[in-house]
């Protein structure tokens, strides 16, 4: 791995589903969509199967799909990522070990129907059969395909292909791969982009297992106040000494959530990038430290930044601390502010608090099953460790009525009815299983999920003491930036 990174770091420096929530009850309540995972009734060859049966947006889903709570326990099938060339040629692929079989030939019927339908700069979806969905997003000079068997959310599978594509992005940067393209339209970047593939399936990975890309979130460790600032502060003072240049993030992670951060005045960091940087490092977690250049799709758009990663300890899962800076020699001196963090006395003091089940915060809302709160102000979340994909597709579904659904009018026979707002504020979709409710402010987005025999009042107040419990504990919830 030591290889792979000394390799990429010298080349680089050489050069969703259908458903249409507005059309619901003109009310809050918002019934469950039929977002279960479904396998076709035969598995056809790649070529076939994808145009064996198309339907466009505009016509209905077919009626033999399963409603969510027959398939509450079947786990989907993994989605396949692809990522093509204009002339269509395969540059990534992400999927199970079956799908590489057929890989090349899936890439050119993809291709195809690429071609047959004209790329366009908005999402496109194609629904080829009840269990398969197909979506693309065309990215002069690139083109980002998504191949999943349940219906998700437009917003999470737009948000889902656009991650993909700045994954790509951020080991070429915009700049260079035009120029590549532009000398030989035909160019191999997958063998370009070589080992560091699996970076990209690491951000891939991250992405589907959490709710902090639907959220556009940093999901953060709750820890207590006074650690934090104490952890702030240790990073700062490991800056005061011998430093690389242009420090841009000085981080520490407990395994996917973040628990302390510091970068310069007057910048805002991007959750996309905090996404990329964290797959970045979680690649080097297995080395004593991993040092390699990327190109951030916000903060270094046109350029390389160098990331620095290392566990603060040998243990695999001790705080990962991330530094990153435009200093292509800075290597050393990034090793001398990860040991001056290694010294402060508060992370003896971390230690004890991670080995510790981390807080959540339905523990103080009795009658909670889970909860997704995301600080629209922060852009930081706080999650529960394991929620199941299932949930995790209906909590999509919410935020995505909550975000764009267009007004419900009044049926005929009820003209005094007024229409609902177009965006919802609060949406409730039930199941046999549970009861999840939705609600979107200014200031926060919830989601969270209760018994199904509760009442919507019911559900409105548990979601008032979840909103009371994180406004009371939000400096334990949320990390504040430090500064330098």
């Amino acid at each position: 791995m030591a290889s792979v990174w000394r390799a990429w770091g010298a080349a680089s420096g050489a050069s969703g589903g259908a458903w249409d929530a507005g059309s619901a009850a003109p009310a809050v309540a918002v019934t469950g969509p039929s977002t279960a995972p479904h396998r076709a009734e035969s598995e056809p060859s790649a070529a076939a199967g994808l145009l064996r049966r198309v339907r466009r947006d505009s016509e209905p889903v077919s009626s033999s799909a399963r409603p969510v709570d027959e398939t509450a326990d079947v786990e989907p099938a993994p989605a396949l990522y692809m990522v093509l060339s204009g002339v269509g040629k395969l540059v990534y692929m992400h999927g199970d070990d079956a799908a590489w079989g057929g890989a090349y030939t899936q890439a050119g019927v993809l291709h195809a129907m690429l071609t047959l339908f004209g790329a366009r700069e908005e999402l496109q979806h194609i629904t080829l059969a009840p269990s398969l969905h197909v979506a693309f997003l065309s990215r002069a000079p690139l083109h980002v395909v998504g191949v999943t068997h349940c219906a998700e959310a437009r917003s999470l599978v737009a948000a889902r292909l656009e991650h993909v594509y700045a994954a790509i992005l951020s080991l070429l940067s915009a700049p260079r791969l035009e120029r590549l393209f532009a000398r030989a339209p035909n160019v191999d970047l997958m063998g370009l982009i070589g080992p560091m593939a699996q970076y990209v399936d690491a951000a891939v990975a991250a992405m589907h297992a959490s709710l902090a890309r639907a959220l556009d979130a940093v999901p953060v460790r709750p820890l207590e106040p006074a650690l934090r600032e104490a952890l702030n502060a240790a990073l700062v003072r490991a800056l005061s000494g011998d430093t690389p240049q242009g420090v841009l993030y000085v981080q520490l992670w407990d395994d996917d959530h973040l628990l302390c951060h510091a970068h310069p005045r007057q910048h805002t960091p991007s959750p996309t990038d905090l996404a990329l940087l964290h797959a970045m490092a979680r690649c080097s977690a297995s080395e004593e430290d991993g040092w390699a250049p990327l190109c951030l799709p916000h903060a270094a758009p046109h350029g390389f930044v160098y990331v620095y990663a290392s566990r603060l300890h040998a243990d695999a899962h001790a705080p990962l601390f991330v530094l990153v800076c435009s200093d292509r020699d800075g290597l050393p001196a990034c090793r001398a502010c990860r040991d001056r963090v290694r010294d402060a006395r508060c992370i003896a003091t971390l230690q004890g608090a991670l080995a510790q089940p981390a807080p959540e915060a339905l523990a103080a809302v009795p009658g909670l099953r889970d909860v997704a709160f995301s600080s629209r102000r922060r852009r930081q979340c706080v999650l529960p460790r394991a929620m199941p994909e299932r949930r995790r597709t209906l909590y999509a579904h919410s935020l995505q009525a909550l975000r764009g659904a267009k007004a419900c009018r009044a049926p005929p026979t009820d003209a005094r009815a007024p229409p609902v707002a177009a965006p919802l504020q609060m949406v409730v979709q039930r199941t046999s299983h549970e009861a999840l409710l939705g609600w979107r402010t200014p200031a926060f987005e919830l989601c969270m999920s209760a018994s199904p025999l509760l009442a919507a009042s019911g559900l409105g107040e548990l979601a008032n003491r979840v909103v009371q419990h994180m406004r009371t504990h939000e400096r334990a919830m949320f990390a504040t930036a430090a500064t330098f």
